[in-house]
C-alpha cells in the first residue's frame, strides 16, 4: 500500500481497541480502570492474556435488487452485508451535524431497533440539543487522537466505536450489545457524521472504497453503511455467512459525510429508508410476547430470540439535480389548516423537498388586505411554520400580491409592502416572493401610476413592477444579511412569445431577482 506505515499502525491500534471492548472478559479486555478501558494500564494483565484483534471490513458485491429509495439517489451499490441494529448505538455529531439530523438519526435506529442511542460530539463532548447523553468516554475529536476520532475507522474502513467501548463512568464494557446494563458496555454500531474532509470519515469511506467528489455539489452527501469482523475470520470466498450481520465480535460502521447541514439532513432521511425493523418472535410465533412473559433487561421477552434490524449495507453519493424543489401554496379556495402545513414540510423534509413558498390567494392578507399586518393568532401560526421549516431544512418564502390594489408610484405603498416583509423577516424567514399573477396589468389603480408611467398598457405595468421590485431588492433584500434573492411573479406567467411587457421585465430588472 502508498499509505505511511505509522498511520496504518495508529489505525491497527485503534481497531485493536475496539475489538478488546467487544471481547469477552476471558480475553483480558475488562478491566475497571480508570485509564477507560484504553488498555495503558496494567491492572488484571497477566501472562496467559490474548491482545485484542484488529477488525477488517466485509466488503463484497451482491446480487440483490437494491433498496429503493426516494428520490433516487445519484449512485447507489452494495458494499457488503446489511448493518445489524440491537442494542446500543453511539452517534458521533461532527461538523453540520445539527439537532435534526442527530433526531433523524436517532429515530431511524430506534426504529431498526436500537435501544440505546447515544450522541456525543465529535469535539469530545456528551450530548446534543435533544438531551440525549453519550454513554461512552468522550475523549476524542474527528480530528484526532485515540478512539472517538477513529470511531469509524482506520485505512480499511473499520470502526473504534466510542473510545474503545468505555462508559460514561469510565468503565470498560464487557458485554455485549444485547446486554441490558448500556452504561458500561461497547456499541456494536457506530454513527459518524461529519465532512468528508474529516480524518475519520475520509478514512472510513476510503477503506470500503468510497469516493466523494470535493467538493460535494450543495446539499450533496456520501453514506456508506458496513460491517467489520476479527481479522481472519472467512477469507475471499468465506464471507461468514450470517456471522457477518450478527457475530457477536462483529462490528457495524454508519458514515455520513455532507459539506453543508442539508446535506447532512438528506442522509439522515436516507438512512430512514435504508433501515428495516427487526423481530421479536412471541410464545406462538406471532411476533408478541406472551401476557405473562418476563422482559430481559434489553426489552426482549425472556428466552425469547431477536431478529435484529438492519441497515442495508451499501454507499451512496447523492446531490439534487434542482437547486429548488417543493411546492407553492398558491391555490384560491380555502387555504390549509396549521396543521396541514406542519405535515407538508415533514413531507418535505422526509423526501429532500427544500422550498416551501406561502402564496394562499384566499388569505386575506396576503392579496386583498395585503398592506395590513397579521393579527397576533396568526402571527404565531406563522412562527410555528418557520420553525417547523427550519428544523425540515426547508426554505420557507413568504409571498404578498399586493397587484390587485397598489398603487406603485405611492411612497407609502412601498414602505407598506417593505413592512409587511419585515415582520415576517422577524419571524425567521429570509425568503420573500412579490406575486403579480392574475390582475389585469392595463388598468391603473390609482392616477399616480398614470403620471408616473403612461397610460395604462403591459409595458407601462412592466416599467411600475421594475421600479418597484427593484426597489424592494436594494432596499430590502440586499440590507439584510442572510436573506435569499428576491422572486417575483410576472402577470404574464403563461405562453413563451415576447411582449412589451416581457421585454421591460428583461431590460430592467434588477439580474439578482429571480423569476418564477
Amino acid at each position: 500500500m502508498s499509505r505511511a506505515a505509522a498511520p496504518r499502525r495508529a489505525s491497527v491500534i485503534v481497531r485493536a481497541l475496539m475489538a478488546c471492548a467487544l471481547a469477552a472478559a476471558a480475553l483480558g479486555c475488562s478491566g475497571g480502570s480508570g485509564d477507560g478501558g484504553r488498555g495503558d494500564g496494567d491492572a488484571g494483565a497477566g501472562p496467559e492474556e490474548q491482545g485484542p484483534v484488529p477488525l477488517e471490513p466485509v466488503v463484497e458485491d451482491r446480487p440483490d435488487p437494491l433498496p429503493i429509495i426516494t428520490p433516487t439517489p445519484g449512485a447507489m451499490r452494495w458494499i457488503g452485508p446489511d448493518v445489524a441494529i440491537a442494542g446500543s448505538v453511539d452517534v458521533v455529531a461532527g461538523t453540520h451535524a445539527d439537532e435534526p439530523t442527530r433526531a433523524a438519526v436517532i429515530e431511524a435506529l430506534e426504529g431498526a431497533g436500537a435501544t440505546d442511542a447515544r450522541v456525543r460530539r465529535a469535539d469530545g463532548s456528551a450530548g446534543g440539543d435533544d438531551g440525549t447523553t453519550a454513554g461512552a468516554d468522550a475523549g476524542a475529536g474527528v480530528e484526532g487522537t485515540t478512539a472517538g476520532a477513529d470511531a469509524a475507522g482506520g485505512d480499511d474502513g473499520t470502526t473504534a466505536g466510542a473510545d474503545a467501548g468505555s462508559g460514561g463512568d469510565g468503565t470498560t464494557a464487557e458485554s455485549s450489545a444485547d446486554d441490558g446494563d448500556s452504561e458500561g458496555r461497547a456499541a456494536r454500531v457506530t454513527v459518524l457524521i461529519g465532512s468528508p474532509d474529516d480524518a475519520a470519515v475520509a478514512e472510513a469511506l476510503a477503506g470500503v472504497g468510497v469516493q466523494v467528489p470535493r467538493p460535494l455539489p450543495a446539499e450533496g452527501y456520501a453514506l456508506a453503511a458496513f460491517t467489520s469482523r476479527p481479522a481472519g475470520e472467512g477469507g475471499d470466498d468465506d464471507t461468514g455467512g450470517d456471522d457477518d450481520t450478527g457475530g457477536s465480535d462483529n462490528v457495524g460502521t454508519i458514515v455520513i459525510a455532507a459539506d453543508d447541514a442539508s446535506g447532512a439532513f438528506y442522509a439522515a432521511q436516507t438512512l430512514r429508508q435504508l433501515a428495516t425493523a427487526g423481530s421479536r418472535p412471541g410464545p406462538d410465533g406471532d411476533g408478541t410476547p406472551g401476557a405473562d412473559s418476563t422482559l430481559d433487561g434489553d426489552g426482549t421477552p425472556e428466552g425469547e430470540s431477536v431478529s435484529a434490524g438492519t441497515v442495508a449495507g451499501v454507499a451512496i453519493v447523492d446531490h439534487p439535480a434542482m437547486a429548488l424543489r417543493g411546492t407553492i401554496e398558491g391555490f384560491y379556495g380555502s387555504p390549509w389548516t396549521l396543521a396541514e402545513r406542519l405535515d407538508q414540510l415533514a413531507f418535505h423534509g422526509r423526501f429532500k423537498l427544500n422550498t416551501y413558498v406561502y402564496a394562499p390567494k384566499d388569505d386575506p392578507y396576503h392579496r386583498d388586505r395585503w398592506r395590513e399586518p397579521y393579527p397576533p393568532d396568526l402571527v404565531e401560526q406563522l412562527r410555528t411554520l418557520v420553525e417547523a421549516a427550519t428544523a425540515n431544512h426547508v426554505r420557507f418564502t413568504f409571498a404578498v400580491s399586493p397587484g390587485p390594489s397598489i398603487c406603485y408610484s405611492d411612497p407609502a405603498d412601498r414602505q407598506a409592502l417593505m413592512a409587511k416583509l419585515q415582520a415576517v423577516h422577524d419571524l425567521g424567514v429570509r425568503s420573500f416572493s412579490i406575486a403579480f399573477d392574475d390582475i389585469d396589468h392595463e388598468r391603473w389603480n390609482c392616477d399616480g401610476d398614470a403620471a408616473a408611467y403612461g397610460p395604462a398598457s403591459g409595458e407601462a405595468a412592466g416599467s411600475a413592477q421594475v421600479a418597484l421590485l427593484n426597489a424592494v431588492q436594494a432596499d430590502f433584500v440586499a440590507t439584510h444579511e442572510g436573506v435569499q434573492p428576491l422572486q417575483m411573479v410576472p402577470t404574464e406567467y403563461r405562453r413563451t412569445a415576447d411582449s412589451p411587457y416581457r421585454t421591460r421585465l428583461r431590460t430592467g430588472l434588477d439580474p439578482a431577482i429571480q423569476v418564477m
